[in-house]
């Protein structure tokens, strides 16, 4: 792993937070491959996630590929229902039927870097380690890492 990318996350400029995002798909999680470096770097991302300057990155990697969130028309208005689109999901992430279970806590995920739903991460972290990082769909275990 190079040393700093997953630090780079937290700089000071858009253009430094981008670089490491793409380093990590590319380098870390290459067409779904994992390597030792994986682990430990999946673990550094998401133990800076209440970091505000790690919640620019995704909007920051958007406009990078040409799609200006807020230029958009079609990203403005999902980000405006990402707190219904939050709920709904969330209401199902108890159900019974592990499949139900496994979809609304997958759904979730997405929609935790929005600032209106960041509080809801804590609790939700256990349900994508006991839920997603078990299933026996190898899709919902690669997200949950």
């Amino acid at each position: 792993m190079a040393p700093g990318m997953p630090a780079a996350l937290l700089e000071a400029t858009p253009e430094g937070r981008a670089r490491s995002p793409r380093y990590l798909d590319h380098a870390l999680h290459h067409q779904n491959t994992l390597y030792d470096a994986t682990v430990p770097a999946a673990l550094y991302v998401a133990a800076i996630l209440p970091d505000p300057q790690a919640a620019t990155t995704a909007e920051s990697t958007s406009r990078d590929h040409g799609f200006p969130p807020h230029d958009y028309a079609p990203a403005v208005h999902i980000q405006e229902i990402r707190p219904l689109l939050f709920q709904a999901a969330h209401a199902h992430t108890n159900d019974p039927d592990l499949r139900v279970r496994e979809a609304a806590v997958s759904a979730c995920m997405p929609l935790l870097d929005d600032l209106r739903l960041r509080h809801h991460r804590t609790a939700l972290a256990p349900l994508m380690r006991d839920v997603l990082g078990t299933s026996a769909r190898w899709r919902y275990r690669e997200r949950a890492y």
